[in-house]
């Protein structure tokens, strides 16, 4: 996806910055809405956290696996692509 080494791990970075703000404006609607809307948000917000960690986290470890973050495990399933 990106080569260049310090580029990646800046984009990597901000990209999780972002996945962990938007889980965090989630979890603070939680107890302010019904739980019809939470789960209505809940869903439209698991579209966007797996489309940023699909095609962007696990794209940039595919191709620099020492960026991998702490805890993150690569599906078996995935591997670099050419």
């Amino acid at each position: 996806m990106i080569k260049d080494k310090d580029i990646a791990r800046d984009y990597l970075h901000k990209n999780l910055e972002m996945i962990d703000l938007i889980n965090q404006n989630l979890a603070g609607i939680q107890d302010k809405v019904a739980p019809e809307e939470f789960n209505q948000c809940r869903k439209a917000v698991g579209y966007i956290m797996y489309e940023a960690f699909s095609r962007v986290v696990e794209e940039i470890v595919r191709e620099h696996p020492d960026l991998s973050p702490p805890g993150f495990v690569m599906p078996n399933n995935l591997t670099k692509t050419e």
